[in-house]
């Protein structure tokens, strides 16, 4: 078997409200990581957000280094423009039922790409930070269920060049009749 995919974080309930740090203990190169959020909501109520909002952001960071930092939203449609596949977004408002949104980050061009993916040797304190308001999406949340899992590269041995990364770099809500410039950073190549 040539790939695999390793378990990350075990599905584990977060709170209400925060921050979740979690460490990338994996040796081999990712090609993915995939998050998985699924809330439950006890009565019946109305959607206020899309599900996938209750993740307002994803950051990779290598200590103070960021590699990857964008909200559930962006992080889904960054891998819908990748794949032309949207990621599975299960949405039910009955009371009892659950909610389920897959967010993928994908590393390479595709999935399984040889030359980009994300090599964890060449970094020392590879961590993803994922903020979370369960209640962002629907306000009668009473349990949340955060999974991580990455695809690596198993038995196949191989020697990425690097991997793509993925910052949103200015946010603004635009007026009528005005323009805003912005600098963008120029130490990295733009796909």
């Amino acid at each position: 078997m040539f790939n695999r995919e390793v378990e990350i974080l075990a599905p584990k309930d977060l709170g209400t409200t925060g921050t979740e740090v979690i460490d990338i203990n994996v040796v081999d190169p990712l090609s993915s990581i995939e998050l998985i959020w699924q809330t439950t909501v006890v009565t019946a109520a109305l959607m206020t957000a899309p599900h996938v909002a209750c993740i307002s952001k994803i950051e990779l960071v290598d200590g103070s280094d960021v590699l990857f930092s964008l909200s559930g939203e962006e992080a889904q449609a960054l891998a819908f423009y990748s794949t032309g596949k949207m990621p599975l977004n299960l949405v039910s408002v009955k009371a009892a039922e659950y909610m389920k949104s897959v967010i993928p980050i994908y590393f390479g061009r595709k999935l399984y790409d040889k030359q980009l993916a994300l090599d964890p040797k060449r970094f020392k304190n590879l961590q993803l930070k994922v903020s979370w308001d369960e209640d962002a999406a629907n306000a009668s949340v009473v349990a949340n269920q955060l999974t991580v899992r990455g695809t690596v590269f198993d038995e196949k041995a191989i020697t990425p060049v690097g991997f793509l990364m993925s910052k949103e770099v200015k946010s603004y809500t635009p007026a009528a009749s005005t323009y805003e410039y912005t600098d963008m950073p120029t130490d990295h190549p733009y796909r």
